[in-house]
C-alpha cells in the first residue's frame, strides 16, 4: 500500500493519464521495492543511470532543492509540450521521453533517499 507522498504521485501520474482516456495505473509494492532497492544503489554509487532490468521502465528524477515525488512526475508530465507524436528513438526523445505517447505512459515508481 502507498505511503501518502507515494499516493500523491501516483494520484497526480493517473490524473494526467485519465485527462487522456489512459487507464489508471496501481500500486505494486514488489516494483517498488525494486525501485528503493536500485535507489539505494544510485545513492552509494553516485552513478546516476538507468538500471537496464528488462520488463521495467524507470524514470530517473534529480533535483539540487527538496522534491517530493509529486514534483517529479510533474516534471516527467512537463515534457509533453516538446511531444509531437514521434517514436520512441526519433526526434528529441531527451526532451520528451519520459513524457512518451499518451497511450504508453510510463508507471511511473521513483523513490528517493
Amino acid at each position: 500500500m502507498p505511503s501518502g507522498a507515494q499516493n500523491e504521485a501516483l494520484t497526480t501520474h493517473n490524473d494526467a493519464r485519465a485527462r487522456k482516456g489512459v487507464q489508471p495505473l496501481q500500486w505494486d509494492d514488489n516494483l517498488a521495492n525494486d525501485a528503493q532497492n536500485y535507489a539505494q544503489v544510485l545513492a552509494d554509487t553516485k552513478d546516476f543511470k538507468h538500471s537496464g532490468v528488462d520488463g521495467q521502465g524507470e524514470n530517473l528524477f534529480m533535483s539540487s532543492a527538496d522534491a517530493s515525488l509529486a514534483d517529479a512526475v510533474r516534471a516527467w508530465l512537463g515534457e509533453e509540450a516538446n511531444y509531437h507524436g514521434e517514436k520512441i528513438g526519433e526526434g528529441d526523445f531527451g526532451a520528451w521521453g519520459h513524457y512518451s505517447k499518451p497511450d504508453d505512459f510510463e508507471a511511473i515508481v521513483e523513490t528517493m533517499s
